[in-house]
């Protein structure tokens, strides 16, 4: 064992039993060991060559050992193991005699004894203890961070990991297995806390929404639905531009008052079977449309609608003729207060579509929404098929993925965003627009996507068998005379895609 891993280890024990009383809650004191992991990877070299079972086992016994520790230290810690929740915040706090405790286990069983390589074990040592601090006290940490509104993940802080168990809205399906028992040699966590990397996009957890989120399958039952409002890319207005290279923006539907309609109609149609959330597909919604759907509110008797809209948007162009491409969370709470609109970050990747790419402002900044059920996060169109982004959400615990899209091709969008299902138990749901791809009226030269290369609904959830995603394609009419808009409703524990032609 080097003289540096030692010195950094024993400052790290230091700096926790050192904390003024004040600061040293179970989360501050968790971090400080998952950051001793991070700043400290073991080599490839240290992980090769193992014993079976390591470092893992050496984790568990760390565990094990710390528990005993500190409840020898304060034995009333042992009422923490009966997840007592009137005992929350008077326990937020490690007392100074459970540190000096840790203190005197670390020092210990820091000696190097076993298999492991030095280093290794000294890290087998921090995340065993972090380990043993979760099972304790875990669920503490996030009163602490919800009390900050946001998380920002910034590298070397710790952040939430908000995962759920999705059994209650699978059954009686089997559910794939936990995120936390995938293979990972990132130490630098546990199943509650994390330590950011650096990453090229801001990640923000936000807990605005806690309670408006609450009644998303508070039944027990998760149903949602995808609709379709528009038949192909002539009911939008789009610009091309051929300088400095060809380029297009779509300004949105043509006729706001139109879509207004059909967005009304497909919402009232999801609430009434039963739809906790509507997928719409992207640019469904403009400044226009929205205004047009406010005056329908006035003029017409109230229509039931999901608990939960999600669409995407467009708005501008800016002087500049680019558009900014974003969500909308639209939460709607029957009887108690006004629906709740929530923006979500503009698009980070443009489309492209033929020769012509998206005329759009890039973002950076990815938010995701966290209440008592759901951590959910919505993603538009291309920036689903970002898998460095599909890996941080999964790290987050993201469980509920909503995808408004327009797009002739939906394989590799489906490929990534559905990986969620397995690496963190998530939900997807993907709105693909517009209902024809293209048409021979469309300004966009794109051939026509081939049978079976589109979906324009795709749900997908975390089954332990397969399949775990389910797709469809148009169920209304696309002839030039008319155009029924389309609406697909999925209930995860009954597995099967529904249109507004089924009786059943």
């Amino acid at each position: 064992m080097s003289p540096d891993d030692t010195a950094s280890f024993a400052a790290m024990i230091d700096r926790v039993v050192e904390m003024p009383d004040l600061d040293a809650t179970w989360l501050a004191v968790s971090a400080e060991l998952l950051r001793y992991c991070a700043e400290h990877p073991a080599s490839t070299d240290e992980w090769a060559g193992l014993a079976p079972g390591e470092p893992f086992d050496t984790i568990a016994a760390m565990h094990v050992g710390a528990l005993a520790a500190m409840v020898t230290a304060e034995p009333g810690l042992r009422d923490l193991l009966g997840d007592a929740p009137e005992t929350v915040v008077r326990l937020s706090f490690m007392s100074r005699a459970t540190r000096n405790a840790l203190r005197e286990f670390a020092t210990r069983e820091a000696v190097p004894h076993g298999s492991l390589p030095p280093r290794l074990h000294l890290l087998a040592v921090a995340r065993g203890i972090a380990e043993s601090i979760d099972e304790l006290a875990g669920d503490t940490y996030v009163h602490w961070f919800r009390a900050r509104g946001e998380v920002v993940l910034t590298p070397g802080e710790p952040y939430p990991v908000c995962r759920r168990d999705p059994r209650r809205w699978l059954a009686p399906h089997a559910v794939n297995t936990r995120p936390d028992n995938l293979p990972d040699r990132d130490l630098a966590q546990t199943r509650r806390l994390r330590i950011a990397d650096a990453a090229p996009y801001t990640y923000i957890i936000d807990f605005d929404s806690w309670n408006r989120l609450s009644p998303v399958g508070a039944s027990g039952r998760l149903t949602v639905a995808v609709g379709q409002p528009n038949r192909d890319l002539t009911d939008f207005d789009i610009a091309f531009s051929d300088e400095p290279r060809r380029t297009f923006a779509n300004l949105g539907p043509k006729d706001a008052a139109a879509q207004a309609d059909r967005i009304a109609l497909l919402g009232a149609q999801a609430a009434r079977r039963g739809a906790d959330i509507l997928v719409l597909p992207e640019y469904t919604l403009t400044e226009a449309v929205h205004t047009a759907l406010l005056e329908r509110d006035r003029r017409e008797t109230a229509e039931p609608r999901p608990t939960v809209t999600c669409t995407g948007v467009g708005s501008g162009p800016d002087d500049d003729g680019v558009m900014t491409n974003d969500g909308r969370l639209v939460i709607h709470t029957a009887g108690f207060s006004p629906d709740h609109s929530v923006a979500t970050p503009r698009k980070l990747h443009p489309a492209y579509i033929g020769d012509a790419v998206e005329r759009v402002r890039v973002g950076t900044e990815i938010r995701v929404f966290v209440s008592e059920r759901w951590t959910l996060c919505v993603l538009i169109c291309r920036d689903g098929m970002d898998d460095a982004v599909a890996a941080q959400l999964a790290a987050i615990g993201v469980n509920l993925l909503l995808v408004p899209a327009m797009s002739p091709k939906t394989a590799s969008l489906i490929g990534t965003t559905a990986s969620l299902c397995r690496r963190s138990q998530a939900f997807v749901v993907i709105a693909n627009g517009p209902a024809r791809w293209p048409d021979t009226a469309s300004p966009i030269d794109a051939p026509q996507a081939p049978a079976g290369h589109r979906a324009e609904a795709v749900f997908a959830g975390p089954y332990a068998d397969l399949p775990d995603r389910f797709w469809a394609a148009t169920v209304g009419s696309t002839n030039d005379e008319e155009y029924e808009p389309g609406l697909w409703t999925f209930s995860f524990d009954e597995r099967a895609v529904h249109t507004t032609d089924d009786n059943s």
